[in-house]
């Protein structure tokens, strides 16, 4: 509800419209009306303001809400309250705001130090917006450099023996008819070790896993991978047990916490075997 007090000054509610207007800040015309139409109906009209939730939360200093809105399942509840309720809730945020700073009721327009502590509080920032893109750009450059460097060995081998290979699968996967390992080697030096003196069982019990790759494949090199917390072994070599022409094989084994090894990727060029593929590449490899 909108009145004239004796000294000609206009409220909205309980507070000034000047005192209103600083804490606003910029736009204030329009967030006047607003304010006025929350006290007259307790209703505001549908808002564009969601499209850019989270950034308008921050420029306008509602950083209670903004946290709120980076809740998973929490934050559909505030992107539906600020389609519906945008205007009424920053109304609401700005009330709370006069209040802390005790100045509800209070006319500041010419009270030098109330209107500092008012412009502090209230108003709006780019700071928020900024600091928040910079946090989040910073993060997703961690994330893809981590997931990069994870497969940093098979892209140094990106030439065109191997193909473009393509590591889309999740390299948790995990066969049941591959796990058939057993860890011969109780404090292995290494992960390359520990793969390499592995046997599959399922497909021989008197010769290692390093020993089948050895007498299969030339142009061989292993290559341990510790990123991200998975310790990972990448074998590369070439063969021409499936052509004319020498092709490249790429092969991913994970190392348990419980010593347990399993292949998780196998690629030809740049093609990826499926489960009963790398069920008949393993029995090629063992069969020679």
């Amino acid at each position: 509800m909108e009145y004239i007090n004796n000294d000609n000054s206009v409220k909205i509610g309980a507070n000034y419209e000047s005192t209103l207007r600083v804490y606003i800040g910029k736009n204030n015309d329009y967030f006047i009306k607003q304010f006025i139409s929350v006290e007259d109906s307790n209703k505001t009209s549908y808002s564009w303001i969601w499209l850019i939730g989270g950034l308008w939360l921050l420029y306008r200093k509602m950083y209670t809400y903004f946290i709120l809105s980076l809740i998973p399942i929490v934050n559909i509840f505030i992107y539906i309250n600020l389609i519906i309720n945008s205007n009424k809730i920053y109304y609401k945020s700005v009330c709370k705001k006069i209040e802390k700073d005790g100045l509800t009721g209070k006319d500041i327009a010419n009270q030098e130090i109330e209107l500092e502590k008012a412009k502090k509080h209230g108003g709006t920032s780019y700071i928020g917006i900024i600091v928040f893109l910079v946090i989040t750009v910073v993060i997703t450059i961690i994330l893809y450099g981590s997931v990069i460097a994870m497969f940093s060995s098979f892209y140094d081998h990106s030439d065109d023996t191997y193909g473009d290979l393509d590591y889309s699968e999740d390299i948790n996967s995990e066969s049941e008819d591959l796990d058939h390992s057993k860890d011969i080697t109780d404090e292995p030096e290494d992960l390359v070790s520990s793969v390499y003196n592995t046997y599959f069982t399922y497909y021989s019990e008197d010769e290692t896993i390093g020993e089948a790759f050895d007498n299969f494949f030339t142009n061989i090199e292993w290559i341990e991978n510790t990123d991200d917390g998975l310790n990972c072994v990448n074998f590369f070599g070439t063969t021409t047990a499936f052509g004319d022409e020498p092709l490249g094989v790429g092969v991913m084994f994970l190392i348990y916490n419980d010593g347990s090894i399993a292949l998780t990727n196998v690629y030809l060029g740049s093609e990826e075997l499926d489960e009963s593929e790398v069920s008949e590449f393993l029995e090629i490899i063992y069969s020679n």
